[in-house]
């Protein structure tokens, strides 16, 4: 209704162009496009807005401010302007009596639409390419990715365009969903056939999902076109992880005559390698490298080769000469201090790491190798000064921080430590510097201190707030405290009831006069994770004790060494 009253909002021509499909719109009505404003006439007034009232409040702009305003403002128009393309087409959905047989529906607000569209049904016959991808877009958007992707593939099918088969290939392959990306590129081919792309996606797909045959018939029609064709694309993440893969994937190559393409010769070698036919793999590895000398993939793969004969100094020669004619090619170099750091060469590695620091002085993972490198040899200073740089890289800022502590902790600098362990907020590493907060506290005996951080924490971070109702509970119980850690974990699972975690914490605390309780917990817990190794022996163990329903243990502790082959714990159950 917002946008009924003020037409002409948005930006036609920016519309068009975000939708690539140009054409289309030249006979739908666009009316509501014109008669107004530009975006940005309006997006200034708001500003001016915004200014006076700042103004008003006593809130002055500083000049050191200035530019980070202006900054904060061309985002603020960014996020108006993409906000208006969206709803700008949303209208032409609201508009379209092909989405509604009622018209007065179409006084309905945006979001009854939206709710009203059904991403399992399917789309009728009369609906326009454009209302398909608009479906599609709102699934995609709505974190309904594979309903997304279907809709796209239906759309490729019924109205095929080069845009709309692009971004169907890209999601299937975003999604790993091979099989609808197969499709999708099966379809490519037949409506091109001389496409060249369309063939390469055709034999990459093929061999993600093991289609063999097919792989060798589309890797056959391009060598046929070029034998040296660059398949090295074609060939990323193939690398069949059983021996019938493995075997398949081989006698497919030996029906190709690919001796003349380098990329099909490392694939080959690659395979023949872990085949243990290292004879043989080198030689194709060694024609490869003649062709394309200079292939960072294929130096690699000759090294990884000679390490697997057992010709290691060779190896550290042949990595040397190809470093020095390649000094600025970062993936070998990087492969060449592994190597080092793999033979036990640390002085030899920093000095290579300190060298890649200054011809990289912003690459995140040259610094954080250099900072870890050095900490691990007991030279915190130049880990810290490695760290310090790397907290300018806002991709690596945890791990700086988290690392940062580390250093501090090991320099028995509690206090600079524990600043840095509060510092971390990262999915992956927010858990580990919690821990070492704890620890931190527990170990210069500030027992309440630690609990006190983590209940905060809990408020401060309702997203990590199992995790940390676990580490207190697990605080309170080797501290001879094992009822508050109950109270505690009874009062997590009152808010989080399904948590399988806390239930099993709880189930670790209950007494032996608490039989029916923990058998309850238990069948609840397999309910909630029915295949967990740890769960499973418990249940098995807990009737094993107890000497009852011994053929319920033995089932239950054979399906948890089924899932975790020669663990103590349950061999010891059974």
């Amino acid at each position: 209704q917002a946008i009924a009253e003020k037409p002409g909002f948005f930006n036609t021509a920016l519309l068009k162009q975000r939708l690539g499909v140009k054409n289309r719109f030249k006979s739908m009505p666009i009316s509501i496009f014109t008669q107004a404003k530009p975006a940005h006439s309006f997006l200034e007034k708001i500003d001016s807005i915004h200014r006076l009232k700042s103004l008003k409040s006593g809130n002055r702009l500083r000049k050191s401010s200035k530019k980070s305003y202006r900054k904060k403002a061309r985002l603020k128009r960014t996020v108006f302007l993409l906000s208006g393309v969206v709803l700008g087409v949303s209208c032409l959905i609201i508009a379209s009596p092909a989405l509604s047989a009622n018209n007065d529906a179409q006084t309905l607000p945006l979001t009854n639409h939206l709710a009203s569209v059904n991403p399992t049904s399917p789309i009728s016959a009369e609906s326009s390419a454009l209302e398909r991808l608009l479906k599609a877009e709102f699934l995609l958007a709505n974190h309904q990715a594979h309903e997304g992707l279907i809709v796209y593939r239906d759309a490729v099918f019924n109205e095929p365009s080069p845009a709309t088969l692009e971004r169907a290939l890209t999601l299937a392959l975003e999604q790993h969903d091979y099989v609808i990306g197969l499709e999708l590129a099966q379809y490519w081919v037949t409506v091109q056939p001389d496409n060249l792309p369309a063939r390469f996606h055709l034999a990459h797909l093929a061999l993600l999902t093991h289609a063999y045959p097919l792989a060798a018939q589309t890797l056959s029609h391009i060598l046929k076109l070029d034998p040296d064709a660059p398949l090295e694309q074609i060939l990323v993440g193939i690398n069949p992880d059983n021996d019938a893969d493995r075997q398949a994937l081989l006698k497919t190559l030996s029906t190709l005559d690919f001796h003349n393409n380098a990329s099909l010769l490392v694939l080959n070698a690659g395979l023949l390698a872990q085949n243990g036919d290292l004879e043989q793999a080198y030689n194709n590895v060694q024609t490869a490298l003649q062709k394309k000398p200079r292939v960072t993939a294929f130096i690699t793969l000759k090294a990884n080769i000679m390490l697997q004969q057992k010709r290691d100094a060779e190896v550290q020669k042949y990595l040397a000469e190809q470093v020095a004619r390649q000094p600025r090619n970062k993936s070998l170099r990087m492969f060449d201090i592994k190597f080092l750091l793999n033979h036990r060469q640390f002085d030899s590695a920093l000095k290579k790491l300190d060298a890649m620091t200054r011809a990289w002085p912003k690459d995140g993972e040259i610094l954080l190798l250099a900072a870890l490198v050095s900490i691990d040899q007991h030279q915190p200073l130049s880990g810290e000064k490695y760290l310090l740089r790397l907290l300018a890289q806002d991709n690596y800022i945890d791990q700086a921080y988290y690392y940062l502590g580390i250093n501090a902790e090991r320099q028995n600098r509690l206090d600079t430590a524990q600043v840095y362990f509060e510092k971390v907020q990262s999915d992956e590493l927010y858990p580990k510097a919690q821990k070492k907060l704890a620890l931190l506290r527990l170990n210069n005996n500030q027992f309440m201190q630690a609990l006190s951080g983590l209940t905060q924490q809990r408020v401060d971070h309702p997203e990590h707030a199992v995790f940390l109702y676990q580490l207190q509970a697990q605080i309170l119980r080797e501290h001879g405290q094992p009822e508050l850690a109950r109270s505690l974990l009874d009062e997590a699972l009152a808010s989080e009831p399904n948590q399988p975690e806390l239930l099993y914490n709880r189930i670790l605390l209950l007494g032996p006069n608490e039989q029916v309780q923990r058998e309850n917990d238990l069948d609840r817990l397999l309910t909630l994770d029915p295949n967990n190794s740890t769960y499973l022996n418990a249940y098995a163990y807990m009737l094993a004790e107890q000497n009852r329903r011994l053929n319920d243990a033995q089932t239950l502790a054979e399906r948890a060494r089924s899932l975790a082959p020669n663990q103590p714990a349950i061999l010891d159950t059974l």
